[in-house]
């Protein structure tokens, strides 16, 4: 009998020749160009950060300012917005964070909740061919029934499922998994 670490050697697949070295400079070259453009993503995000998200700070803040108003003044603004009934829109601060505009969803459901007016859509059964006529439409005509008839196939497919549960219980009593 064989010694079981030179049977696991035959089993690992060693690759011999140049095509190792080839292998090893590319995944070492896709490695470098991976670390080259996060380090150029980092960086931008930093100067980005740095530079401008700093500068629209600092304008925002000369701008609004100080300002001292009265409780008449303020009543008198929001009479004054009121009396023209426009919509309200936030002001857009600098450097606010807005939510993603969620995508379009087409309706999966009906649009009114009034119960259907139409009928259901009328589905035709597979059709079987053959070379005997009788066995053929027989055949037929038991898929047609099935089809339009729910009722007996959801009976059936309960019949079924019982009796897979029961023969699964059987073979687990005889193998005793």
């Amino acid at each position: 009998m064989d010694d079981l670490a030179e049977v696991v050697d035959d089993l690992i697949c060693v690759p011999y020749g140049a095509g190792d070295l080839t292998m090893d400079t590319l995944a070492m070259f896709l490695f470098g160009w991976i670390l080259l453009v996060l380090f150029v993503l980092w960086l931008g995000r930093f100067l980005y950060e740095r530079f401008v998200v700093a500068r629209s700070k600092s304008k925002s803040a000369a701008i609004a300012g100080p300002v001292a108003k009265t409780d008449s003044a303020v009543a008198a603004d929001v009479a004054s917005v009121a009396a023209k009934k426009q919509p309200v829109i936030a002001p857009k601060a600098a450097g606010a964070f807005v939510p993603p505009t969620p995508p379009v969803r087409r309706r999966m459901t009906r649009q009114s909740p009034a119960p259907e007016t139409h009928k259901p859509r009328y589905l035709p059964a597979p059709q079987a061919t053959g070379p005997d006529n009788v066995v053929v439409l027989w055949v037929n005509d038991v898929l047609q029934w099935l089809y339009n008839d729910l009722v007996i196939v959801n009976e059936l497919v309960q019949v079924w499922i019982q009796s897979l549960n029961d023969y699964n219980k059987k073979s687990v009593t005889e193998v005793r998994i």
